[in-house]
């Protein structure tokens, strides 16, 4: 096929089409719809394609063409000088004598004469009426588009998400180029915790120019915080650039945080605070800080504050319990926890972090139960997996421990706490090579905090553990304890005060009473 001649809109490229068919050439017309299109898509236009043996014969036919347009081009009726009949401006040829601008037709060319100007009137009324029922077709699929998210609102203020996401889709089958469509089913994949899909379809909002990109972005990043941390910043960034909003700068000071960089993350607190005092995340950041820094009463004096303004609020239990946790008050910690998951049934944090303190009081089946609920709730917490393993190997059920170590080892992590966690799996299997590349990637390549520092003396204790005791040379138990330590008092250095943390985590207990931990515990609570 070949193109033969590009069209000013589908009404001439029809008429062409029809003078190549009635000389014996079969034609089509592409990019019709998509000059229907323009205003959304870069203008196409219509063009008219014959096959390679016509081509030639169709150019010259398109020539003629070309030229009666001219002649169509009249700005009023024209006189026949041959039989001087008054002609309509719309038709290039005489309909009394059948002359063509007053030249006299050749009797060999008499088939042309099919193409009068009646003929070619009806033409042009059926390619305008095709054209508007194209527009009123689409204006039609945009209505029903338009209904169903309305009733997909609806059902997101009614808490019904798993329907949202029905109607919306019936929506963009509708209307696929529609922002808002997009942006709605990404707020009720999220509450599903349907992390990639929210993610695409906040990508897709943003790319057909949502009208509030700086909300979408912030979303955004909210869902990339758990694993993305470099994209989630960026997207927090562009957000304030755009729009500096309190939860802008709430999620970004959030990050910092999980990254130990906590004066960047004080900055961005007060900067959220400044522009909404009464921004309780913001607050909930704040109290995290003061537990980073060890001013644990100024927590609890934030959550406090915190419930006070929302007395539902799982964000004051949940700094509640990490107080309680730091203070090895096991009991209060989980009463804590119990009440931050009443709040957030959905909580899977607090499901693992109460699981944790079972396992530390013997209660190995809850301990069970929680970190299963929380790995049910969102797979990508392997610090779950760790407990389980544990919890299991604890009941004496080594096949199922090891299960969950080969989950956590088959892991595809892209963040620096997901691969020390990978290369605690690979030490607990023995594959020391693998745990050694993890550990040096998440150094070389993800930066270092003290939870970081306090994670890798959790792997070289894993590494030390199936290693024999007169072990000797690098790679022996006594010099992957060392390295524990230093990995320890390397946390110290960054912040990292809490001991009692030690003698509850399973996988440190080989630490406990080395006299270098002792002479390091200087922190009084």
């Amino acid at each position: 096929m070949k193109k033969v001649y590009v069209a000013n809109d589908p009404m001439h490229a029809h008429l062409l089409k029809e003078i190549l068919e009635s000389n014996g050439i079969e034609a089509l017309i592409r990019d019709e719809q998509t000059f229907y299109l323009r205003g959304e898509l870069p203008l196409v236009y219509p063009s008219v394609w014959t096959s390679d043996e016509s081509a030639e014969a169709a150019r010259k036919l398109c020539v003629e063409f070309d030229t009666s347009k001219k002649h169509s081009g009249r700005l009023g009726s024209w006189v026949c000088p041959t039989c001087g009949e008054t002609i309509g401006a719309e038709f290039t040829d005489c309909w009394k004598c059948a002359k063509v601008d007053g030249v006299e037709m050749p009797l060999a060319d008499a088939p042309k004469a099919k193409s009068s100007g009646r003929k070619w009137f009806f033409k042009f009324v059926f390619v305008i009426v095709g054209v508007c029922s194209t527009m009123a077709y689409l204006r039609w699929c945009h209505d029903q588009a338009s209904a169903n998210l309305r009733d997909a609102i609806q059902l997101l203020r009614s808490e019904k998400p798993e329907k949202a996401i029905l109607t919306l889709d019936e929506a963009a089958g509708w209307d696929s180029r529609w922002a808002l469509l997009y942006y709605n089913r990404a707020v009720a994949h999220s509450r599903l915790h349907h992390v990639d899909k929210a993610i695409a379809d906040y990508t897709r909002a943003l790319e057909l120019k949502y009208a509030k990109p700086a909300e979408a972005l912030v979303n955004r990043a909210q869902l990339l915080s758990e694993d993305r941390s470099v994209d989630a910043i960026a997207d927090c960034n562009q957000a304030i650039f755009l729009d500096p909003t309190a939860r802008a700068y709430g999620i970004r000071a959030h990050l910092m945080l999980k990254d130990g960089q906590l004066e960047a993350a004080r900055h961005d607190i007060q900067q959220a605070l400044k522009i909404d005092p009464g921004y309780v995340y913001a607050m909930y950041l704040q109290g995290y800080v003061f537990v980073n820094t060890g001013a644990l009463e100024d927590t609890l004096a934030i959550a406090e504050k915190i419930q006070r303004r929302q007395p539902r609020s799982k964000l004051a239990h949940e700094l509640k319990a990490e107080v309680f946790r730091l203070r090895d008050q096991s009991n209060e910690a989980i009463e804590a926890y119990s009440h931050e998951i009443s709040s957030d049934e959905r909580n899977a944090n607090a499901y693992c972090h109460r699981g944790f303190y079972y396992l530390d009081s013997g209660d190995y089946k809850t301990a069970i139960a929680d970190f299963s609920k929380a790995i049910e709730l969102d797979p990508r917490i392997l610090n779950a997996f760790r407990g389980r393993a544990h919890a299991y190997r604890l009941l004496g059920d080594t096949e199922k421990s090891q299960q969950d170590i080969e989950l956590i080892a088959a892991a595809k992590p892209n963040s620096r706490d997901r691969y020390l966690e990978r290369a605690w799996a690979w030490a607990e299997k023995g594959g020391m090579v693998r745990a050694n590349d993890d550990m040096r990637y998440a150094n070389e390549k993800l930066g270092w905090s003290w939870q970081s520092d306090y994670q890798s003396a959790i792997v070289y204790c894993a590494r030390a553990r199936h290693l024999a005791p007169d072990s000797a040379g690098d790679d022996s138990r006594k010099s992957n304890l060392d390295k524990a330590i230093e990995c320890l008092e390397a946390a110290k250095k960054k912040g990292f005060k809490f001991w009692g943390t030690i003698a509850r985590d399973p996988d440190l207990n080989m630490l406990q009473n080395d006299p270098r931990i002792q002479a390091m515990n200087d922190a009084k609570f």
